[in-house]
């Protein structure tokens, strides 16, 4: 289901009376929906339809100032992002994916080889940089001989897609292409790599919100990392 057709979905139970056994405040990353949160966020509202939810999208910074000062009882952000004070608990995690102009060269592949990206400008944002993101292209291209050009801005993934689709530069997702739709933007799959970007809840270990309790057990259940679950505090 789309994200947008949740957001209906969830305004009009909220439109409807329900919220007797009270309310969850979620947040989600911008411009960045897993299928994971997508295969969450509607199932958790049919089994507690009596729990009024409301989400926001909103960049990782805003996202964790929210759990922090109270206006969300949960955010999802990449794991590593700084959060103090903050529980957290990885959920799932997902694979690269190279994004070019679509009127780029190498959109014409299938897929990406490093080797073919060893003279092209990268740029990447918040969520790129705290994923680790920028310092592992860099690392990648060193390995075959080259300096990687890049640049890094304090902007949100969205942004740095439209950077990309004016042809600014390359850029590196953590998300399969489909969940995106940036016009102007194309996908390709990094070939042979296997590295993954891991995502995770954070909420304060205080909140003992009912519904925040139920939400989390739901997502634990969803999680592909279930057998391996962990729970840490976020250092200060």
């Amino acid at each position: 289901m789309a994200i947008a057709e949740i957001d209906h979905a969830i305004k009009n139970a909220a439109a409807a009376g329900r919220g007797s056994q009270g309310m969850i405040r979620v947040g989600v990353p911008s411009s960045d929906c897993s299928d994971f949160l997508c295969d969450l966020l509607s199932p958790f509202q049919g089994a507690c339809p009596d729990v009024c939810f409301d989400y926001f999208e909103w960049p990782s910074w805003k996202l964790i100032a929210g759990v922090m000062d109270r206006r969300l009882d949960v955010a999802f952000v990449v794991c590593g992002t700084p959060a103090p004070g903050c529980d957290s608990e990885t959920l799932w995690s997902a694979s690269l994916c190279v994004a070019f102009s679509a009127s780029h060269p190498l959109s014409g592949c299938d897929a990406i080889e490093w080797g073919l990206l060893k003279d092209e400008h990268f740029i990447f944002g918040r969520e790129a940089t705290a994923a680790g993101l920028a310092d592992y292209a860099v690392e990648r291209i060193t390995e075959i001989g080259k300096r990687l050009s890049l640049t890094t801005f304090d902007i949100s993934q969205g942004s740095v897609m439209r950077l990309v689709a004016r042809n600014f530069g390359l850029s590196l997702v953590s998300s399969s292409p489909n969940e995106f739709s940036e016009p102007g933007v194309t996908f390709r799959p990094l070939a042979s790599d296997d590295r993954r970007v891991s995502y995770c809840a954070i909420w304060l270990p205080g909140n003992d919100n009912p519904a925040l309790r139920r939400f989390l057990s739901l997502a634990r259940s969803r999680s592909p990392q279930r057998s391996r679950p962990k729970v840490e505090k976020v250092p200060d």
